[in-house]
């Protein structure tokens, strides 16, 4: 038991051991799990022909992880990365035959 009155211990359900070990239980005896973020999903956005228009991954609906962004003609365009929906590190733009054009380095966005 810890000072704030929660039993520390593995959570079980049915028997089966969970593999959550840090899992609580308050005074009430209700199970108390940590929050887990949840999963990022694949997305693909597709311009009106059909054609690829942008992939990445949302994480509840929010721009996360590396994305790509790509012409009616299926070159690649732009590429970077989101975190928490907001573009950070390298971003690089790309001409149609693939050469590099430029690189930006995004700034954090001040809170």
């Amino acid at each position: 038991m810890t000072a704030s009155g929660l039993h520390l211990g593995q959570y079980v359900e049915s028997g089966v051991p969970t593999g959550i070990a840090d899992a609580t239980h308050s005074s009430e005896g209700d199970i108390v799990l940590p929050l887990k973020k949840p999963a990022s999903k694949a997305h693909v956005h597709y311009h009106k022909d059909g054609t690829v228009w942008a992939r990445g991954r949302l994480q509840n609906g929010v721009m996360t992880g590396y994305w790509e962004w790509f012409r009616k003609d299926g070159s690649l365009m732009r590429s970077g990365s989101f975190a928490h929906g907001a573009q950070v590190g390298a971003w690089t733009t790309y001409a149609k035959d693939g050469r590099v054009v430029k690189v930006t380095k995004m700034k954090p966005k001040r809170t």
